[in-house]
């Protein structure tokens, strides 16, 4: 059912994956465009392991050391802000708004075709 991918890949086909989905990416390493990435949805918790660190985290992610990132829905708005600032916005730039709303849960300001860490 998962298929391991790269972080671009999966940028680049965000499109095609489910809004419930999420992006798993390495937990013991910094993420670059070659990372490895799982889009996966996660399992539904009973209320009483909710609070568990691994609560709905996916087998698979777990074996592959793979931590939840980010929702697909919220990457499609992060990659669909970034794309309204600039219609040839790079996977590189792409990549950096990703990283950005995961570190700050904001989005970045685009300007002239570069990255400008302010935010909307």
């Amino acid at each position: 059912m998962a298929e391991a991918a790269n972080i671009k890949s999966v940028l680049s086909n965000i499109h095609g994956y489910p809004d419930g989905a999420w992006i798993y990416l390495p937990s013991d390493s910094g993420w670059t465009l070659g990372s490895m990435a799982m889009v996966l949805k996660s399992e539904e918790v009973p209320p009483e392991f909710e609070d568990r660190e691994d609560a709905g985290v996916p087998k698979i992610a777990t074996q592959n050391k793979l931590m939840q990132a980010l929702s697909v829905a919220e990457t499609k708005l992060v990659i669909y802000n970034a794309k309204s600032q600039d219609s040839k916005a790079t996977i590189e730039q792409l990549f950096k708004a990703f990283l950005h709303y995961y570190d700050y849960d904001s989005y970045i300001q685009l300007t002239s075709g570069e990255i400008n860490r302010n935010v909307l």
